[in-house]
This record gives structure tokens, sequence and C-alpha cells, in this order.
């Protein structure tokens, strides 16, 4: 079965809460909605053009015109997003995987876990946007940052703000951990 991916709608309630997944909807679903969009929209043309004196014929064909045109509109939506996220698009859990360093942890993802769950939802924050707000920290950050070694050997950096955020970073600014104050 076809999915009609829709990470690129910013203004959806249809959001992973960890904001690690896209949100996909079947193709049949995406079509039925904006074909009874148009059909709407069109049989609201018909009825303004002919006033309340319209047959169940120019109705219908009103209906027609207007899911066919959203079904062309979400087609070409598809194909120009399509286009582009071909190239350009990672998806939030592989921006987290190669956002954060595993440090003690089994895995990059339970480091992301737990540092997400002590610092984040009291913020309202996804992982993904705790980690964009870590990743942008560390990057305006870093030329005020302090040499240290992690308990695993391995040398990183900690930024400090007084009162603020911090973090430790390794010193190519993937994630070790992030608070915001």
């Amino acid at each position: 079965m076809a999915y009609i991916n829709l990470t690129y709608l910013r203004d959806t309630s249809l959001v992973d809460p960890l904001g690690l997944e896209p949100v996909t909807i079947s193709t049949a679903a995406a079509l039925a909605v904006v074909c009874a969009a148009g059909a709407v929209a069109g049989d609201i043309v018909v009825l303004s053009v002919s006033g309340r004196k319209a047959t169940w014929g120019e109705l219908a064909a009103g209906a027609g015109i207007g899911c066919t045109g959203g079904i062309a509109v979400l087609g070409a939506y598809a194909v120009a997003t399509g286009a582009a996220a071909a190239k350009a698009t990672e998806t939030g859990a592989q921006f987290l995987l190669r956002s954060w360093y595993q440090a003690t942890f089994f895995s990059a993802s339970g480091t992301v876990a737990y540092h997400w769950l002590r610092h984040a939802p009291r913020y309202g924050k996804s992982a993904v946007e705790y980690t964009r707000d870590a990743v942008d920290f560390f990057s305006k950050n870093q030329h005020l940052g302090k040499a240290v070694t992690f308990k695993d050997g391995t040398a990183g950096v900690l930024i400090r703000m007084r009162g603020g955020p911090g973090g430790y970073f390794t010193p190519d600014g993937r994630v070790v951990s992030f608070w915001y104050k």
C-alpha cells in the first residue's frame, strides 16, 4: 500500500510526541480527504453561480471537477515535495542518532531518551526540538567551552552559562548532555 508523508506539513496535529517518526496516512485516505474538500469547493462555486436553482447534475459536475482539482493539487504537491525530500530530508530518528554521543549508555538512543526525559518535558520540547536546541547552543557557544574528560576516557567540552543552559559535548559537537537551567 502506498503512503503520503506529511512530515512537511508544519501546522498539523498529527505529530509523534517525541518527534521521531514522520506522520503518514494511506494514499487512499489522502485522496478521499482532498477529493471531499474539492467536491465541497466545487459545489460552493456551482451554488454561488447558479443560486438556489442548481440541479443535481450541476452539483455532481461541480463536485467532480472539484474532486479532480483537489487530486491534481495533491499530486503536484507530492511530486514537488518528494523530489526535494529525496535529496534533502533526514528523519527525526536519523537526526537524533547523528547528533548524540553514546557516552556510558549502551546506545545513542538510550542517551537521548534518558536526557530528554530528565531535561526537556517540562519545557514542552520534543526530543528533536531538545536536540536542535542543544546543537544550536553548542554552535553558538563552543568558544566558551572548557576541556573535560568523560567517564569513558574520551575528550569532551563543558559549556555552562550562569543560571541558564549548559551541556557536555564532544569536540565535534555531538551532544552528551544538555540542560536549559
